[in-house]
Parts: C-alpha cells; structure tokens; sequence
C-alpha cells in the first residue's frame, strides 16, 4: 500500500505502464477511499433555499455576492487522468443537498469555510468560449459568498478574480480504460469518446480512469483546478449581476 500512495503522490505524471502495471491496486485504493484523506463529509440534508430567476440566492446582505460556478466538467480528462462521466455525482448531491461546503484550498476546516451552499445542479453549458466545439455537462455550485467568513475570498470573487474550482470527493466506481487493452474497456471507451470534450489528449495518453460514481463532500475554489474547465459563471451584488459568456444552452 506505501508504493501505491508513492506512486499516486504524483498522480499527473503517472505514465500509461505504471498505471496498467498497477491498475488493480489503484482502483482499490481509490474506493477504499484513500485516494482522499480530508474528512467524511456531511450527510444531513437541510432545506434549501428557494432557487429561481428572481431568487435563486435569496436575499444578498451587503457582506454577502452571490456565485455560481463550475464545480467540475463531467467527460472532460483532467491532470490526474479522471474522466468523470456524466451524472457520477446525482447521488451524491441528491444525498447531501447543501450541505456540500464550499471552501477555499481544499482546507476542510470550519474557518477555511467561505459561503453558504444553495444548491448543486446539471447543467449544459456551451464550451466554445473556452475553446472547445463542444456542449459541456457541469456540475454548477450556486452559493453565497460571506464577506465574514473570508475577506480576503470575498474581495476576489467580488473583483472578478476567482476563475478555478475543484471538489474534493470519494471514488466509489471507476475502471481502468486502456484505450489498446481489454475488450471491455475499449466497448466503454468507444460508446463515450465522442463525448470526450479533450479528445485528443485521452488519445495522447493512451488511458485514463473512467470515473462512473463519486461522492462530493465539499467544493473549493482554487487557483488551479486539476479540471481546468471549472470557472465562475455568475458574479450577483445586491441587485446587480454580471455573467462571464452567455453561454448557458439549458438552465
């Protein structure tokens, strides 16, 4: 087990050998949920807040911007060589709710907590002005940023600053796609690939993990997401709302 947490330590320089080589261990190391290390996550559902056109973040005080961003891009390989597939999370923020935190860094603790959660939501968004020809599938987090809990974070988001989001989860089902391997493999791979938004880069690679269900416990805002397509959508003050593209195909 110390070789393969060595191995993953650097999990976007793992090359297609190693990887096959130890596929098995991996994958169980994944599931056993040691490929994350930063707390069980929340698992009581509260009520959310009631989320419309005119009041999908409620009442904003003036300490208070209301976000929505891309907490991740299913069928999009990112640098640790995950594709997540489309709908691995509904479960998850079917279960959880608002209860999924929003924080900063990944830090899973109460002070590094930046807003409140709305809600986590489908939707389809048009890809073309982050240079793909293609219709993403994302995980949008709609939530209130609370000046009190982080001013520093706050200011960010309020000047625009804030482009990359990343969640920290649990691998519950994922397999190895070896894009020259077992037949299996190669079926899911052909049924998805036109789906692949890099296409091109999975080829480059020659595998990747295809991540069919996940258990979200918190989304952070970053300044590198390892799924680059996970940008801020929606910036609201008070009454007055800025959109990044109008790029929303279906809300």
């Amino acid at each position: 087990m110390e070789q393969i947490e060595k191995i993953l330590k650097n999990r976007h320089k793992l090359d297609y050998s190693t990887a096959k080589e130890h596929k098995t261990e991996i994958i169980k190391h994944y599931k056993e949920g040691r490929a994350l290390k930063q707390g069980d996550g929340f698992n009581i559902r509260l009520p959310c807040v009631k989320n419309d056109k005119t009041f999908k973040f409620g009442d904003l005080r003036e300490n208070e911007i209301g976000v929505e961003v891309v907490a991740n891009m299913a069928m999009f390989m990112d640098s640790d060589n995950d594709v997540l597939l489309k709908n691995c999370w509904n479960d998850s923020i079917k279960l959880r709710g608002n209860t999924i935190k929003f924080q900063h860094d990944h830090k899973t603790q109460v002070i590094n907590t930046i807003g409140d959660t709305i809600k986590l939501e489908n939707r389809l968004i048009d890809l073309k002005p982050y240079g793909y020809d293609k219709i993403g599938n994302a995980l949008v987090h709609i939530a209130k940023v609370v000046k009190e809990y982080n001013s520093a974070v706050f200011e960010q988001y309020k000047r625009k600053q804030i482009q990359q989001h990343s969640i920290g989860m649990f691998y519950e089902e994922l397999e190895f796609i070896d894009l020259e391997g077992d037949e299996e493999g190669k079926k899911l791979y052909e049924s998805i690939k036109s789906d692949i938004i890099n296409l091109e880069d999975v080829q480059k690679n020659g595998y990747f993990w295809a991540v069919s269900k996940i258990d979200i416990f918190e989304n952070s805002a970053v300044l590198f997401g390892v799924n680059k397509l996970t940008p801020t959508l929606e910036i609201q003050t008070g009454n007055k709302s800025f959109n990044f593209f109008s790029n929303i195909v279906q809300a």
